[in-house]
């Protein structure tokens, strides 16, 4: 493992200007390979990003309350519109009606909300207040709420190819989750659903994000490694690698609360336990009380390894794991790092700052963070590996093995084992790979 930099972790120094003609990717590299420049190669201020103030992390927690807030007051203000037509708004035997739409509501709302996510309330909100203010301004009541008002609505609106389909997802959401009771009104209409339909085609193709290549992987790793980066870019670039190598979401391994190493005596390669606490396959309840865990091994596509040393810099770094605790925090101006967690937009250009100089296709621009994910996934496909084991690597299972998969800690076993193959086939130039 390489030495540790005695100030990795001192803050960005002010970048020095050079005259003449250089870009800022040619002063880059000179401050990086020059000695009389104590200046460290920077992919974070390369790619535009700016440090976090300590302030910032309390505006970001009174944001997320406040988020929260928001969605909840949308969620009443549209239920007081029409008490009637809401399960939820009923109150019970022996209470005074009044006290409770003025008193009670509220909290009952919060309770029937739950734990979803603060952006679904929002995007499942939205689009049923879009609904009821077009409704009104055309001297209708939005609720009930009937067919062909409904239909009308879309109609009239000129929606976007996904609104239709948003709108309808809102009036089911409104009837499972608060008890509108008029929703089966739009939810079987086949005029609806077929507007829904014509509309949605025209939504623009997907279109997937390129896998990372060997030779952007092995860059990373490298970053990891090296002394001349700052102690951000180091632990980012091995941010990037738990992803990758653990075939991770990017909002999965934000979550990540326990990392285990274990290598084995006289062994070279061990393996990286880790446990996610929260994951976007989550869907039941019972799902969300287990943690996903993760399995990545040491093996690389380096040979010094990425796994030990970055966990080294994390330690230096005082970074710790653990509930509410992000993998990959904010930098903090003046040096260290924030409790935010980095957003993907940003975590996102700080990638592309990082592999910019790295040969590759023309797809490289598109690369994210959904990237990392799918590169060993793809790599695995292009090797043969069988569906089975490479959706068991992509934490997805068939309805029939879920049973098995509960009560097997071990199931992860096999399909790391044919990864790693996989792995060694490419460094020993037995199987390419772009």
């Amino acid at each position: 493992m390489p030495a540790m930099h005695k100030d990795v972790l001192d803050p960005f120094r002010k970048r020095l200007k050079i005259s003449g003609n250089l870009g800022p990717s040619s002063s880059s590299d000179v401050s990086c390979k020059s000695e009389e420049l104590p200046i460290k190669c920077s992919s974070f201020a390369d790619a535009g990003l700016k440090l976090m103030k300590r302030t910032g992390e309390h505006l970001w927690a009174l944001q997320i309350s406040y988020d929260r807030k928001a969605a909840y007051k949308k969620w009443t203000s549209l239920i007081l519109d029409e008490p009637g037509v809401w399960s939820i708004s009923r109150p019970k035997p022996g209470q005074d009606y009044i006290t409770f739409l003025s008193q009670g509501i509220g909290e009952t709302v919060k309770d029937c909300l739950g734990v979803k996510a603060t952006g679904t309330l929002h995007n499942r909100v939205n689009p049923l207040i879009r609904y009821a203010q077009h409704v009104r301004d055309s001297g209708i009541k939005p609720f009930p709420i009937q067919e062909h008002v409904a239909y009308q609505f879309l109609k009239q609106t000129d929606p976007s190819p996904s609104f239709p389909r948003s709108f309808i997802t809102s009036v089911a959401f409104a009837k499972h989750v608060l008890g509108l009771l008029s929703a089966d009104n739009v939810l079987d209409s086949c005029c609806i659903k077929g507007f829904s339909a014509i509309h949605y085609t025209k939504k623009r193709k997907l279109v997937q994000r390129p896998p990372l290549t060997v030779a952007q992987i092995e860059h990373l790793e490298r970053c990891v490694n090296d002394g001349d980066r700052t102690a951000y870019d180091r632990i980012a670039a091995g941010f990037f690698l738990v992803l990758t190598f653990g075939r991770l979401r990017f909002s999965d391994a934000q979550s990540i609360t326990s990392m285990e190493l274990e290598i084995p005596l006289d062994a070279k390669h061990g393996y990286l336990e880790c446990a996610a606490e929260r994951c976007k396959t989550a869907t039941t309840l019972e799902k969300r009380t287990r943690l996903l865990p993760v399995v990545i091994p040491t093996k690389s596509f380096t040979s010094d390894g990425w796994v030990e040393c970055w966990l080294a810099v994390r330690e230096q770094a005082k970074l710790v794991v653990g509930k509410g605790v992000p993998l990959l925090p904010n930098p903090a101006a003046g040096g260290g790092w924030t409790k935010v967690p980095v957003t993907c937009e940003i975590a996102g250009d700080w990638l592309r700052a990082l592999i910019k100089d790295v040969p590759g296709p023309k797809t490289s621009t598109r690369v994210a963070t959904h990237s990392c994910k799918s590169s060993l996934l793809s790599m695995c496909s292009k090797f043969g590996m069988e569906p089975s084991a490479r959706r068991l690597l992509g934490y997805h299972s068939a309805g029939r093995d879920k049973s098995m998969l509960v009560y097997s800690r071990d199931a992860m076993a096999w399909p790391v084992r044919l990864m790693e193959e996989m792995i060694d086939q490419v460094v020993a130039q037995a199987f390419f790979l772009p």
